[in-house]
């Protein structure tokens, strides 16, 4: 069964009562169990977004007794796609999907006539960079705690060094789970009043390179609840620890090499792009019909989404901008059984893998601690 993301129960939730204890006046929803807790004042607020650790990963590979499942207050939604490109740019900026337009891992820029993986800032499926200037001109955005010109308390952010985006005036890196602990637990010894930001690239990294309910990502989940049990016990009383994920992960079944599929491209205007488990497709003029028939005769495992209606539903949020619009091109395929598409020919054939709709996808933890 698809989930779809629910703004009244979902991660930019989390943003905004977060960026309301930092003093920014905004519309967008709160998580009302987070902003009851902090109502208390403490030194150190911090939040810590685990890369897709979901709300299943967790009930599959901890006991109830385990630090993390134990503190979860409630099960939310993340966006969708539902990737790191999209989930983050949603809790850092503090905007819906539709409105920063880090929609996936690859969109399709017009004005260069390719795809691009954003992230990355390269051409999806090309050992080649994409021009300077292009990505943050086209889909620019503002972390919402870099513009409070008066904070009620400072922004800390704590990410890897790979990561160069989403940065406080008070940044941090770091190479280890080790590093990692030790730069939040000195942090948190500093005298000031403070919200912490971190974010870790694990489990995803362990997930996608064995799977999503393998061994390996059972130690590596294990590992950060143990870590973060840890941390917790020495935190102090005047802390509060929020843990989350910016969307979970599935085991892959099969993977179909949609770009080798010579007579859909003859149906496309444009490259496949956006993601594995949700790939958007653009219809040269004339050919809506035959594209439909032989799309779902062929891959009769997928959903297709009309872009309109899913942007008029409200699952990239209240609208979607003119260049977002461009992004999600007029359909989206999305495997509703455990397939992933392959978009082009370095495309990964992942054992784990997300983007889609499926509750191990979509649905991540809300983990509240304080003592």
């Amino acid at each position: 069964m698809n989930v779809f993301p629910d703004y009244n129960n979902n991660i930019i939730n989390i943003s905004a009562s977060l960026a309301a204890y930092l003093g920014l006046r905004t519309s967008y929803p709160r998580s009302d169990i987070l902003s009851a807790v902090l109502k208390r004042e403490y030194k150190n607020v911090v939040l810590i977004v685990f890369d897709a650790l979901g709300y299943h990963n967790i009930r599959r590979h901890l006991e109830p007794g385990d630090f993390l499942r134990r503190h979860i207050r409630k099960k939310i939604t993340s966006v969708f796609p539902s990737t790191t490109t999209n989930a983050t740019a949603t809790m850092m900026s503090l905007s819906y999907p539709g409105e920063h337009c880090w929609l996936g891992w690859s969109l399709y820029f017009a004005e260069i006539g390719a795809a691009v993986d954003v992230l990355l800032k390269k051409l999806s499926g090309r050992d080649e960079s994409a021009p300077a200037g292009l990505i943050d001109g086209a889909i620019p955005y503002e972390c919402y705690y870099n513009l409070i010109e008066n904070p009620k308390i400072p922004a800390y952010t704590v990410f890897p060094e790979i990561v160069d985006r989403g940065h406080s005036e008070n940044h941090f890196t770091y190479d280890s789970f080790d590093e990692l602990f030790e730069t939040l637990a000195s942090l948190c010894r500093l005298p000031e009043r403070k919200l912490i930001f971190a974010y870790s690239s694990e489990p995803d990294t362990a997930m996608h390179g064995f799977g999503a309910g393998s061994p390996a990502a059972g130690k590596v989940i294990r590992e950060i609840n143990d870590r973060v049990a840890a941390f917790a016990s020495e935190a102090g009383a005047d802390a509060l620890l929020v843990v989350t994920a910016d969307h979970g992960q599935i085991d892959i079944t099969r993977h179909i090499e949609l770009y080798r599929d010579q007579e859909l491209a003859g149906f496309l205007s444009r490259p496949l792009s956006l993601e594995g488990r949700a790939a958007s497709i653009a219809i040269a003029s004339g050919r809506e019909k035959e594209f439909r028939d032989y799309f779902l005769a062929k891959y009769a495992g997928s959903k297709l989404y009309r872009a309109e209606e899913l942007i008029a539903s409200g699952v990239f949020g209240v609208g979607v901008k003119a260049r977002g619009r461009e992004f999600l091109g007029d359909y989206i395929a999305v495997p509703e059984d455990g397939a992933a598409f392959l978009l082009h020919g370095q495309a990964s054939p992942y054992p784990g893998n997300h983007g889609g709709l499926l509750p191990g996808e979509i649905e991540v933890p809300l983990i509240i601690w304080a003592k």
